[in-house]
Order: C-alpha cells, then structure tokens, then sequence
C-alpha cells in the first residue's frame, strides 16, 4: 500500500527523533501504521456520510408533516385541493420510499461493510503491540550479538565489559598504566573499606565496587584462565611507597567441581621472595567451606578471609587493619590485582598479596595437638593465636637452620603389576612421559630439592618391576642405601580382588626377610635405633602394642585404580577394606587409596611421597577415613583392632589368618612362581628379557658350546695317541 505524504514526513521526523539504531528497527511498521491511519480517515468520511444522510431523511421528515399539515388545512377548502393532496400524497409516497429505501439499502449495505472493516482494524490495531513486543526481542536479541572484548587488550583506563566463551558479559576494571597495557584488575585493596571475611557463595560471585576495594569472583576468574593461558601479576606498595611485584608466568584456578583449586602459577620473577607457589595445587578455602591443609583448623577463620591455604598465612585478602596496613603484613597499604591478555600471553589474574615473606613450609602440626598445652587449642582469642603462630613459625625456621635432618632418603616402590607405579613417581617428579611401559626388573631415579638449610636434599627412588622370584632384587635399595632412611610403598591393584592377598603377602614377606637379615648384620644400636622409630610410629596404637609385627621401617599399603574398585559389590569391598587394614595396623603401616584419575587421592598419594621422601613435618592425610565406601586413609598407629571388628580375637591374629579369613571371602590366585625350576642364570629368568642382549648371549654360548667340543675331541685324540 503506498504511503501518504503525511506518513513520509512523519517517516523523516521519526528518522530525525529516534537515531539510525532505533528507526532502522521502527521502520518496517511505518507502512503499516500509515494504512491504519488511512482506513481510520476512510472510516471517518463514511461516518460523516452516515450523519448527512441521516439529516437528509430527518429534514424530508419534517416536510412531510409540513405537507400533512396543509394538506389537512387544505381539504376544508375545497375538492380541488384534495385532489392536489392525492397527488402530493402520491408523490411523497413514492419520494419516500424511493429514498428511504434507496438510502436505507444502501446506507446498511455501508454501515455492514464499514463495522467489518472496524472489527478487522481493531483486531489488527489489536496485533500491533505484540509486534512492537517482537520488535524489542529483536532488538535485544540484536543487542546480545554484540562483540564483547574478552580482554582488556587497546582499553584505556576505565570500566569495560567482557565476555569470556559462551558465559554472560561482566564489568571489569581495565589498567593501562601499571606496566604495560591491556591489565584487566581482578582484585583492589586500598583502605580496609571493604571486608573479605566472606561465604563461598560471596567469593564465587564476587563483592565490593569496582572502583574501589572489590574481588571479582572465582567463578568469573576460572572463566578466564581456562580459555586460554594467562600471566599473574602481583602489584604492592608498602608504607614507605617502595612498589613490590611478583609475575608468574601460567596462571590457571580449577572450576567449583575442583574447589576452585589453584592448578598453576608457572615461573616466577620479582623483587620479593615467592609466596604463592606453596599453596600450589591447593583449593579455595572459606570460613564455611574449609579445604586448608590442617584437618582440625580453620585458617580462613583465623585470617578472616578466603584463600588457597596450605598455611594461615600469606592471603592478600586477609583482615585490613587501617592503622597498618593488611592485617598479615604491616608494612603494606595499598593492594591491587590485574590481568590483561597479549598476543604471546594472557595475564587475567593479578592479586596483591599482603606479603611474601611469611611463607610456611607447614611445620606446625604440634601446635594443632590438644594434649599439648601451649598448642593453638590452648589460645583464647585470635590474637593469642596469632602470636603463637608467629612465635612457632620463628621457631620452626631456627630449628630448621640449624637441624642435622638427613641429607638423603630412599623411597621402594613395589606391588602388583600395571597398578601406576611409574605413573605414580613420574608425576610426583613433574616428568610428561607420552608413552608409558612396563618396568624391566628394578630401575632407579632420584630427585634434589634445595631445603633453606645448607645443602640440597636427595631421594632415591626405586621400583620393582615384578614380584615373582625378586628376592635377590629386593636387597639391592637396602644394601645400597640402608635402611636407616627407607620408605616402601607396596601399591595393590584393587581392580583385581582375586590378587589382592597374593600381591601383598608376596610384597610383605619379601621387605620382611630381606630387613630381618639387614638387620642381623647391623650393629645393636642400629637395631636399637630402628626399633625405636618402629615403636614412635604406633604410639597412640599402645592398647594393640603387643600384638603388632612391626617393620622396622614406614610401609604405606597403596590401593590402586580405586576408580574402578569404587564401583563393586559393597560386601566385596567391606572385604579387601578389611584385609588392608589389618595388614597395615599389624605391621604398623598406613593405608590410602589412590587413583590417577581422581584429582584429591593423587595430590594425597604425592603429599605422602613428600613428607617420606624430603620430611615435611605435616601429615599428609587430610582426614581420618575408615568407611569401606569411601577411598580410606588411615595414618601410622591411628588405627586399632577395635576400629577393624576383631578385638576378641587380635592376641591370635596373624598374616596367615588374614590371609585365609579374606581367600574364605574372596578367593585368591596365586602367584605364578615356579622358583623350583628355574635355573640359577638370572640369563634364563623371563624377569630379566632383553631381546637384543639375549641374542648374543645366545649367539656366545653356541660358541662356547663349539669350543667345549673341539676341547672334548682333542682330549680324546691326545689320550688315544698316548
């Protein structure tokens, strides 16, 4: 329908008023609304119709009573007057009906057409606003399809919105003047303003305003970090104005299914010492979500804040003291977070911690013991505690300069087959091995790492190939180190319960002789030395003392592959939990679970092999798990004949009785060891295969084997001469 003149200049007036962005979504209902304006005009001519027609009949009304009137003062005079009504009365007859008819037809003709037109323009006037309705979807639907930046790459100083992948925009404060440009600030802390003593709830979301102190949110940092690598910076400026920094180079949090853990930080330069790289691999911890390194301690509730706490110390969100600074360091007063992205890197995350320097290397776990009575439970306000914290600390680092802690410790790694035992030391080791392959018989490696103290620290690592016929194999990490610093890991696969008994009992006997005759060629206060690191493993196990066979160095009994074992019969597994236990406690062991494919149960086993290997002070085991359904973890001597459901009867209870009360239960293989016919050669023993050494061994004794003859024959020929 074509538009009038009057809808183009109301066209031009629209495009003049609403602005390009507004009238180019207006603009396709401009047509319509002009037809509407026309059928309305249409509407008003008709019914402007309607009433002169309806004064047409009201004025011939009017004459016809006029005719009446005289025709009745017109019958007193005469006939010929009457006849002249007749015919008047003839002639308005037919006007009359001529008309009223005529119009009468025609006008209801136009009034039926005209209300159908009404009613069709009012349900269309009625339609009109659910498409203004569709008009503004479109425009929002419009408005959502603007490129958001995902970073603060070419922004000047100011607050921008980003939009990281498929999640919805958010505000952050862009910094283009702190070292470069493109800082996204992520963290701001200025004047103690804004409190971080926060729910998990809060620290997810994020809280405070941008322009001043704020956090941004860990749901919105792990967003940042995961699409792609980025660079941590850490700004600071202490009450002297002296600026403080620290960079690390791959900065990464895990999601909420992780605890927003901190997964990387990279390498690390600046003018003050690290102090983040200690929390590495820790997760998000808060007054009401506690996932801190100590089990009966809330470091976020002594440091009022949240943070990845493998101590109570070093958070940049700790408490504001406004006299001072940040509550964990007193000579700070002004704290910042940044992140920007490049072409070559991504920095999203920049935090201003409080202070490096009060880094802990977690050597506080007397000060956690509640029989001790200057321990931490003993305090009775934040700030004794605190001072206590501080004064151990202190106290912990002079020990630690001056210790004569042992410079070098030995780790044996032995168990079932394909359960991950290089898996396992590979990863504690950071080594990235693509491929992986069975251990040939016994190999060797080692790791240094530089203590605070004089010189480095060194673990030997050993791991045994195959249990089947490896006694001799067994002496070689005891002869060569001693058994002074030992540490043996017997790892089960717990995919395979039929081999369950078979591998440990195989695994046990083997370190028990092997140290039983170590020990026979040790001196008696050697033997007296072992025994009593043997007994001040167990002592809170007093009450079982006289029942145990204890080993005379620390054996964690490891259950692999529980990803899989976590999916069996709960009857099967109350069995091998049983079994496990009970083979720990009675050589004085431990006993965790572990999976590779389980995030927690792998930094547990890789705490472990830290504290045995390089002695850290701090228990490993985050919790004390005895229940068969979930993976357990049970520490030396916390375990009990009691706790396992065989008190009566532990002074009887042996290695032989487990073993058979678990084969009643569970029936086991044996191991294939045929140690009867198997030659001396260790050439001949499929333990030690080596294709290419094997064929010129082969290749040797046939050549011996010629020799040997010709020897034989010119024996014979010189006795026959004779």
């Amino acid at each position: 329908m074509p538009v009038s003149s009057g809808s183009i200049i109301c066209v031009l007036q629209h495009s003049s008023q609403c602005g390009g962005f507004c009238f180019s979504i207006v603009e396709p209902l401009l047509p319509y609304v002009a037809s509407v304006q026309e059928k309305e005009s249409r509407f008003s001519a008709l019914t402007a119709k309607i009433q002169q027609l309806e004064a047409t009949i009201e004025s011939l009304e009017s004459q016809l009573e006029l005719s009446k009137s005289h025709q009745r003062h017109c019958l007193t005079k005469g006939e010929l007057l009457a006849s002249n009504q007749d015919l008047v009365n003839k002639l308005q007859e037919a006007m009359r009906g001529q008309i009223v008819n005529c119009k009468a037809d025609q006008l209801g003709s136009e009034l039926k057409n005209q209300s159908s037109e009404i009613l069709r323009l009012k349900s269309e006037a009625q339609a009109v606003p659910e498409k203004r309705l569709s008009a503004k979807e479109a425009e929002a639907e419009a408005e959502s399809e603007v490129a958001f930046p995902s970073s603060c790459i070419g922004k000047e100083d100011g607050i921008y919105e980003l939009k990281v992948s498929d999640s919805n925009p958010f505000e952050v404060p862009c910094d283009s003047s702190l070292v470069d440009s493109g800082w996204t600030v992520i963290q701001r802390r200025l004047d103690g303003s804004v409190d971080f003593k926060r729910s998990m709830l809060d620290y997810r979301s994020g809280f405070g305003q941008l322009e001043g102190e704020f956090f941004i949110g860990l749901d919105k940092l792990h967003q940042l970090t995961s699409s792609q690598p980025h660079e941590l910076y850490v700004y600071m400026k202490d009450v002297k104005n002296k600026i403080l920094y620290g960079r690390y180079a791959n900065f990464s949090i895990a999601g909420k299914e992780d605890n927003f853990r901190l997964n990387s930080l990279g390498s690390y330069e600046g003018n003050v010492n690290d102090g983040m790289s200690h929390h590495l691999h820790w997760e998000f911890s808060t007054f009401d979500h506690d996932h801190d390194l100590f089990p009966n301690y809330n470091c976020a509730l002594l440091a009022q804040c949240g943070w990845w706490f493998s101590s109570c110390f070093d958070s940049l969100n700790a408490k504001y003291d406004t006299a001072r600074g940040l509550g964990n360091s007193a000579t700070l007063t002004d704290c910042h977070g940044y992140i920007s992205k490049g072409p070559n890197k991504v920095l999203p995350y920049v935090m201003r911690l409080p202070q490096f320097v009060y880094t802990i290397h977690g050597k506080l776990r007397s000060m956690f013991d509640k029989s001790n009575p200057s321990s931490l439970s003993a305090a009775g306000s934040i700030q004794e505690i605190a001072g206590r914290l501080a004064e151990e600390q202190e106290r912990l680092r002079q020990l630690e300069a001056s210790s004569t802690a042992p410079k070098e410790r030995t780790l044996f790694v032995l168990g079932s087959k394909c359960v991950g035992k290089s898996m396992a030391i590979n990863r504690f080791f950071d080594r990235e091995e693509l491929t992986t392959r069975p251990t040939m018989a016994l190999e060797y490696s080692y790791g240094r790492r530089m203590g605070s103290g004089k010189g480095a620290q060194v673990l030997n690592v050993w791991e045994l190939g195959s249990l089947d016929n490896a006694e001799q194999l067994l002496e070689v990490p005891m002869r060569t180190h001693g058994l002074q610093q030992m540490s043996a890991f017997i790892m089960i696969d717990l995919s395979q319960p039929q081999r369950v008994w078979s591998d440990l009992e195989c695994a046990y006997r083997g370190l028990r002789d092997t140290a039983q005759r170590m020990l026979q060629l040790a001196t008696p206060q050697l033997r007296e030395d072992m025994e009593r690191r043997s007994l001040e493993r167990v002592k809170h196990a007093q009450q079982d003392l006289n029942s145990l066979e204890l080993l005379p160095f620390p054996v964690v009994i490891v259950g692999g592959k529980y990803d899989v074992f976590m999916d069996f019969e709960p009857a099967l597994k109350k069995h091998i939990c049983r079994c496990l236990r009970s083979m720990a406690h009675l050589i004085g062991g431990a006993v965790l679970f572990y999976s590779h494919k389980l995030p927690k149960l792998s930094k547990v086993l890789r705490d472990t092999i830290n504290h045995l290997g390089f002695g850290s002070p701090t228990n490993p085991f985050r919790g004390h798990v005895t229940d068969y359904n979930e993976a357990l973890s049970i520490w030396f001597g916390t375990d009990s004949w009691a706790q396992i459901g065989i008190g009566e009867i532990a002074g009887r209870w042996s290695v032989e009785r487990i073993g058979a009360t678990l084969s009643v239960e569970v029936p086991q293989l044996q191991l294939e060891k045929q140690k009867q016919q198997l030659p001396q050669d260790p050439a001949k023993d499929a333990g030690f295969k080596e294709s290419l050494i094997d064929d010129m061994r082969s290749q040797k004794d046939d050549e011996l084997a010629a020799i040997m003859r010709d020897v034989n024959l010119r024996g014979k020929f010189e006795s026959v001469i004779d």
